[in-house]
């Protein structure tokens, strides 16, 4: 979402005469620089640009068109290595031959239903067609009428970056996401004057988006964890493409009337939005299985690698003919008891595609289900401005704008007379869910089958513009106001897709879940649990919203300077401070308090779901942290009050003029910005139950404190230099140098595996807490690259970081907080330069335009002097310095943790496949720099080169 105000520009038309343009850029691996250890992975990426415009009726009707066609694809930046530098951290899977084994055993089982595709070479890639068409027709001197079309077609097949995401896991070709996307954008606008005392804008507006997600299989296959020490190996479709769907419909409406009234001018103004949206999304519809190295609190557990687990319960597996395997050693299937091993089994599901009530009933996968939320919803604003000319010197800007979003249909249960709703005290949740949750948690007015009640959002605004001596050399502006953001309709859509009675869930059952290769054929929530299919409704997630419950809302200032100095330099001083007032914030109220905290000197809560009784509601089973069991989440969606984030910015710029020759030129501009964000949540996910469980924290989800943003920006400098030279009369030159340095990322210090750990049926974001001593913290034998780890050298490989760290040498005794450290500064370099070619042709002027583009020039410039400059370094969220193993004993209440550490720096110093040598921990940006940044290789150089004809 953005708060402040948007711009909706569109700057060419077409002219009584025909201009156009054409134009053409190219860049693959042969115009990059070599990987440290291997040549630039293929790519490409072509793009082709044209426009025309010019007159239909010479005064009267012009047309304009603009094409924009991109083809790229970009190489994943992951290339397994192992035992070496950046190389692959398993335990299992340690050497090439090793994941040919693996490879060959997945093959021979589940080949005729899945193929990995390839781990080398993995590519991005984006297929993208824009079309921009205009008309403009001058009516008569008092009104213009335009109409315009954008259209967009795009495919985006994004390489798989892991769960968690990162670089520990093998990932291959069968694993991306693809992103199909089709835009339809019409608007018609009419601009009219009245004299010279009015003036009127109407713009009338349709939008058509589809956004699909799919996953990059041949057919329906589950997707498929697989622990191995410390990395891992993916394998299937990736879990939230399986039914990923949203199609939205936008009518606007907006009319600006302008009253200009000697030293003011009015404007009283409309905007009107009508949203008809559909959304289907049922996460891990095709399954998700998750198989752990380590116990996990069962004894039957097998304490080998997830490796382990997964091929025995593939070897178990009904579905799977494991009689004409050829595996030796862990893939060979006879080692194995018949049956599968521990794992944790997810699936969402559809309760709208077949009677749920019957024992016959089957579920629908893939696109074709018909779980979906359907609603339309309209905001509407109004707002009045005035601009007071106060003097030639001053000007004021003062207005009022009220916006108010409504959702023009209920969700499900607001219909007692829905046959899967029977209005039995029993299945309402109104009667027996909500009473039950507010012994624990305050519902705020939020109810099942309610939409949030119609709400004022009132804005008003003040700005200023003055010249402070009259003769324009010293501007001094500034403003406040409050400002409502749009909100992705994902979340509200929730109250209708997430109801109960729309989609159910398996929600990450631990357990001898059996292997089902084929989702049409695969688990239920009748395998893995004692609920019948009569018993599925209410089931899932319910997603409730507050009745008083805002758009996100901020109170923004402003101030600035701008001063023309001596010598010809132009200075400029801008702060900026923004308050929240209204931001999201979501609470799972189907959780009960916690019941336990860790021991030592890590106290944090935990739930342990064992020692539970069955509560205060008969929905809530005994041994379950959950208030009311038939649901897996619900949440409960309101406001929050608390952030704020702040900047400031330097500026100064000069142009010289004939610098070398008189027809040459100079442009400078350095400017600096300090600026930080502090935020409770970022809203940065488009699911209501990731804005719960994906945010880092100490006392659990439900209690998330003010923190830094993932949007704090740091220290940035930004400098340009373009220099032009005039060669002839028909050349011209520009070279352009431009630098970008700023602060790292804020990331977050977090114990992997701790949604184990603290049991609140959220993710893995446990903040890390930093010891005094690592001596205080109990470790467990660990195994990295086939090298055993004493308990010793992971004490002392963690303490030998913390040592090394900044932030956590000064947290000693406490907990890290949410993004409080930064990746290392970036500083980078790029080079443009372009030749100017033109020529009086036809009797108007046409040229050719040659550029060169240096991406990341500094590293070319590092390798010259034998430095590492324009090292960039991977953009991680979290970093896990340790891992959650098991808890000391706890049938004893006993629940002091054991970890292994993550951070561990191991060698193969006889080149024999297999690490033998210890080195301690990783160094502090080595974490970072082994993996680096992003789909593009961006530490490497590279260069694009392209071609323009303007006429």
């Amino acid at each position: 979402y953005f708060g402040g105000g948007a711009i909706n520009a569109v700057t060419r038309s077409g002219t009584n005469q025909f201009k156009g343009s054409f134009a053409v850029e190219y860049r693959d691996e042969n115009l990059a620089e070599d990987l440290p250890d291997a040549p630039f992975p293929k790519f490409s990426n072509n793009r082709y640009v044209g426009r025309l415009g010019g007159p239909i009726i010479k005064d009267e009707l012009f047309f304009f068109a603009n094409f924009d066609i991109n083809r790229e694809e970009s190489p994943q930046p992951f290339d397994a290595g192992f035992q070496g530098e950046g190389s692959y951290r398993g335990s299992a899977i340690q050497s090439q031959s090793d994941l040919d084994e693996f490879l060959s055993f997945v093959d021979q089982t589940v080949g005729d239903r899945y193929d990995p595709g390839s781990l080398r070479g993995v590519s991005s890639t984006l297929d993208s067609d824009k079309f921009f068409g205009k008309l403009d027709w001058n009516i008569n001197q008092n009104h213009r009428l335009s109409a315009r079309y954008n259209y967009s077609d795009s495919r985006n097949v994004d390489a798989f970056a892991g769960f968690p995401p990162g670089q520990t896991s093998l990932n291959f070709s069968s694993n991306n996401e693809v992103f199909p996307n089709t835009t339809h954008n019409v608007a018609l606008e009419l601009n009219s004057t009245f004299g010279n005392k009015y003036a009127n804008k109407l713009i009338l507006g349709y939008k058509n988006v589809e956004d699909d997600r799919d996953t990059n299989l041949d057919q329906p296959f589950p997707f498929v964890n697989i622990g191995d020490g410390q990395g891992g190996v993916d394998i299937g479709g990736e879990p939230f493409s399986t039914v990923n769907f949203l199609k939205q419909e936008a009518f606007t409406l907006t009319n600006d009337f302008d009253i200009f009234a000697g030293d003011h001018t009015i404007t009283v103004g409309t905007h009107n939005e009508f949203y008809d949206l559909t959304n289907k999304f049922v996460p891990f519809n095709y399954g998700w299985y998750i198989y752990f190295d380590r116990p996990f609190g069962a004894e039957e557990f097998q304490n080998g690698t997830g490796v382990d687990e997964f091929v025995q319960s593939v070897c178990a597996s009904p579905a799977v003919d494991a009689s004409s395997v050829d595996g030796d050693g862990l893939y060979d299937c006879s080692q194995y008891p018949d049956s599968p091993a521990p794992s944790v089994f997810a699936r969402g599901f559809s309760l709208v595609d077949d009677d749920p009530s019957t024992s016959e009933f089957e579920e629908v996968i893939g696109d074709g289900t018909n779980a979906q939320g359907a609603f339309m919803a309209l905001n509407t604003s109004l707002y009045v401005q005035d601009e007071w000319t106060v003097s030639d010197r001053l000007t004021v800007t003062g207005g009022l704008r009220v916006d108010v979003p409504v959702y023009l249909d209920e969700p499900s249960f607001a219909n007692p007379d829905d046959p899967l709703i029977p209005d039995d005290p029993q299945v309402n949740p109104r009667n027996t869910t909500i009473p039950a949750i507010e012994e624990y948690h305050s519902m705020s007015g939020a109810r099942p089958g309610d939409t949030p009640d119609p709400t004022l959002h009132w804005a008003p605004r003040f700005g200023f513009n003055f010249d402070a001596f009259g003769d324009e050399r010293t501007q001094i502006r500034g403003g406040t106001g409050v400002f409502t953001s749009r909100q992705p309709f994902v979340w509200p859509g929730g109250m209708y897709l997430n109801n109960g009675t729309n989609t159910g869930v398996v929600d990450f059952n631990f357990g001898f879940n059996e292997f089902r290769p084929n989702p049409e054929n695969g688990l239920t929530v009748a395998d893995v649990s004692d609920r019948e299919p009569s018993d599925l409704i209410p089931s899932g997630r319910l997603e409730l919203f507050e009745d008083e419950y805002y758009n996100p809302r901020f109170w923004r200032s402003s101030f600035g300077v701008d001063q023309e100095l001596p010598g010809g330099f132009v200075g400029t001083f801008e702060a900026q401070y923004t308050n929240t007032l209204k931001n999201v914030l979501v609470t799972n109220v189907n959780l009960r308090p916690p019941n336990e905290t860790l021991d030592g000197p890590d106290n944090r809560p935990i739930w342990v779901p064992s020692e539970y009784g069955p509560g205060n509601s008969e929905f809530t089973q005994a041994g379950d942290q959950r208030i009311d069991t038939r649901y897996s989440n619900i949440h409960r969606v309101g406001n929050t009050d608390r952030g704020y984030s702040y900047n400031v910015t330097a500026r100064l710029r000069k142009t010289f003029e004939g610098i070398v020759t008189e027809n040459s030129g100079l442009r400078t501009d350095l400017s600096y910005t300090y600026g930080d964000a502090f935020s409770v949540n970022d809203g940065t996910s488009s699911q209501i139950n990731s804005l719960w469980d994906g945010i880092e924290h100490v006392d659990g989800a439900n209690n998330i404190g003010l923190a830094r943003s993932d949007f704090s920006t740091g220290h940035r400098v930004l400098g340009r230099a373009s220099y032009r030279q005039q060669l002839s009369d028909r050349i011209a030159a520009t070279v352009t140098l431009i630098y970008d340095g700023q602060s790292g990322r804020p990331f977050s210090y977090v114990i992997d595996d701790s949604d184990t750990m603290v049991q609140e049926r959220g993710d893995p974001n446990s903040l890390f807490y930093v010891p005094q001593s690592t001596s205080q913290l109990t470790f467990a034998e660990t195994e990295v690259q086939g090298l055993t780890v004493t308990p010793e050298q992971q004490r002392a490989a963690l303490d030998a970081f913390i040592r090394g760290n900044d932030y956590l040498s000064q947290k000693r005794g406490e907990y890290t907080a949410r993004n409080a450290d930064r990746t290392p500064w970036e500083g980078v370099l790029d080079l443009n330069v372009r030749v100017e070619v033109f020529q009086q042709l036809l009797g108007r002027r046409q040229s050719v335009e040659l550029t060169a583009n240096i991406f990341n020039f500094s590293s070319m410039l590092g390798d010259a002097f034998g430095t590492d400059w324009g090292e960039r370094f991977i953009g991680t969220n979290q970093v896990n310095l340790t891992q959650f193993q098991s808890f000391e004993n706890p049938d004893e209440g006993n629940y002091t943790p054991q970890y292994t550490v993550q951070i561990v720096d191991v060698a193969d110093t006889d080149e024999d496949g297999t690490a033998d040598e210890f080195r301690g921990a990783l160094g502090q940006e080595e974490i970072f720099d082994k993996r680096r940044t992003g789909s593009t290789y961006s530490s490497q150089w590279q260069m694009k080169f392209g071609v323009r004809y303007n006429f």
